[in-house]
């Protein structure tokens, strides 16, 4: 494995999961600001009358949203980065794992923004983002069934 293609693949593994966990935070901070609590050990963190018990996990569009996003990071992004591991032993030209690391983060940067609606855009726009998104997921696994059969 190259060192240029491992320090690209550690750096954007970076973003990814620092992004998840901001994500995770911002959950938390939507629940209390929605006051939609999900058990009753939670109401420490609101005093104020009007909270929501929703042990479900949802309450207000926002947090299934919010939800939904993490969610659809959880189901593609890991095995993303767990399967770019075994693609960076195919002998992959550096360019190659930086062109596809740098577009995958991008694309779900764009996706968490889009579908937790902090920018407005076109449904199109969001069908684009969550294509190239897993086109970039199934590039790297065919890759590495192609180059392992």
């Amino acid at each position: 494995m190259e060192t240029e293609s491992w320090l690209a693949y550690v750096w954007w593994s970076y973003i990814l999961i620092v992004k998840m966990m901001i994500f995770t935070w911002y959950t938390g901070r939507l629940r209390v600001h929605r006051k939609v609590i999900h058990s009753e050990s939670d109401r420490i963190f609101v005093a104020e009358p009007g909270v929501i018990l929703d042990p479900t996990g949802g309450g207000h569009p926002d947090i299934d949203r919010i939800r939904s996003v993490h969610r659809s990071d959880l189901e593609i992004v890991l095995p993303f980065l767990i399967i770019t591991l075994i693609w960076l032993e195919t002998s992959v030209p550096p360019s190659a794992v930086k062109s596809v690391l740098r577009w995958f983060t991008f694309s779900r940067i764009c996706h968490s923004l889009f579908y937790m609606e902090i920018i407005i855009v076109h449904q199109l726009i969001k069908i684009f983002i969550s294509v190239l998104s897993y086109a970039l997921v199934t590039y790297v696994a065919v890759s590495c069934i192609l180059f392992y059969a």
